[in-house]
């Protein structure tokens, strides 16, 4: 996931016209033994060395943050994330309710489909222009492994919503990742 959001995160700077980007991701940092770093919410480390190297904010709303802070803190980049833990969709509602907005959104929770919808539906709201949403576990492809898409791809396409597939290694097999711009 590194390669893409790395790809993304640039070329949302060029887009935007400024290095300062704010992001917000569902789900972070859930397990640190060996293997996971593949396949399990690692897109917090990469969020915080954007904002390392470029500023702006990074956001990560997680039931439990724990072990994504205990990685920060030894990469000494815990200062580069807010955490909120609770439930995504009533955070995400919160965020919104307080006109909160972002350039890049990542939905990355559970992997439940009817969430991640959920998720999408109020971070739609929250994405300026020019935006993307990301998604990860989508099961695109049939040789891939993922759910998170299951009501949110036909979705987008009944919408007319153009998106773009990228696949990436997950340890044990294919993940679809679909990108997208939101309509606001």
């Amino acid at each position: 996931m590194s390669d893409i959001l790395n790809v993304e995160l640039a070329r949302m700077r060029d887009a935007c016209q400024r290095s300062a980007l704010d992001l917000l991701e569902t789900g972070c940092i859930r397990n640190t033994a060996p293997g996971h770093r593949l396949a399990d919410g690692w897109s917090t480390l990469i969020f915080a060395e954007h904002v390392k190297a470029h500023s702006g904010s990074t956001t990560s709303v997680d039931l439990d943050t724990a072990q994504a802070k205990a990685v920060l803190a030894s990469e000494c980049l815990a200062a580069q994330v807010q955490f909120i833990e609770g439930h995504s969709v009533e955070i995400l509602g919160a965020l919104r309710e307080q006109g909160k907005t972002y350039d890049i959104v990542l939905l990355d929770s559970a992997n439940d489909p009817e969430l991640t919808f959920k998720e999408y539906q109020i971070a739609a709201d929250m994405v300026r222009r020019p935006n993307l949403v990301v998604v990860d576990d989508v099961k695109y492809y049939s040789d891939s492994h993922g759910v998170k898409g299951d009501v949110l791809l036909p979705y987008l396409q009944s919408k007319g919503i153009e998106f773009r597939v990228r696949r990436r290694w997950g340890g044990s097999g294919w993940i679809d990742v679909i990108l997208f711009e939101s309509p606001t």
